[in-house]
């Protein structure tokens, strides 16, 4: 049972439509929770449980803001 090489090849292609320009605009202090919370972000989302940019900055920000 072999995985498909499109699948793979999404999930390692696979991008936030937010980086940690955009945390630090919401208010985050530059701190390693950006880089934690941009992954745990990027895990639900290929997770399949947040889609839209908005969901994808309202998560990370109260990622870091939890982990700050």
């Amino acid at each position: 049972m072999g995985c498909s090489g499109g699948f793979v090849a999404g999930i390692r292609d696979a991008r936030l439509d937010i980086n940690g320009d955009d945390l630090r605009a919401e208010g985050v202090p530059e701190s390693p929770a950006i880089g934690e919370a941009l992954a745990q972000t990027l895990r639900r989302k290929l997770d399949g449980e947040i889609f839209t940019r908005e969901e994808q900055l309202r998560t990370a920000v109260a990622i870091a803001r939890k982990a700050s």
